[in-house]
């Protein structure tokens, strides 16, 4: 599976973990990693960074470039801390995919439920994000 499907997947399972809590609409793609953005490492397994970095490493190419556009400036070295601009990388990606499918929505950002029906929604709108970065 392409790392993007993978990341659509695990999108639609995060949002379930969140049913029926409220958050505000541009606050999800971020709540989304939580948990791995808390020790800035996505595996605590430095090995497995380097092996993910290896293997989609032309999509590693896309991230530096959209990160300097969007920030003025590029990621730390990967050689030097894999683990780090891993983390830094699936952030941006989950948040990047999200906020590309809530784009096809019509939602008011204000704050909303995450419910099935609004998770129902985000699957659908998925399916139109063709692109990580």
């Amino acid at each position: 599976m392409e790392l993007i499907e993978e990341i659509k997947t695990d999108i639609i399972e995060r949002l379930y973990e969140r049913l029926n809590q409220s958050h505000y609409l541009l606050d999800i793609g971020y709540l989304l990693t939580e948990r791995e953005n808390s020790n800035c490492s996505w595996y605590c397994n430095s090995y497995k960074a380097k092996q993910d970095i290896k293997t989609y490493f032309d999509q590693f190419g896309y991230f530096y470039e959209w990160y300097e556009e969007n920030f003025g400036k590029y990621p730390e070295n990967p050689f030097i801390n894999a683990e780090r601009v891993h983390c830094i990388f699936m952030v941006c990606a989950y948040e990047n995919i999200f906020q590309q499918a809530i784009n096809y929505l019509d939602i008011d950002y204000k704050i909303v439920e995450i419910n099935e029906e609004f998770i129902a929604s985000i699957k659908d709108a998925l399916e139109s994000v063709k692109e990580i970065f």
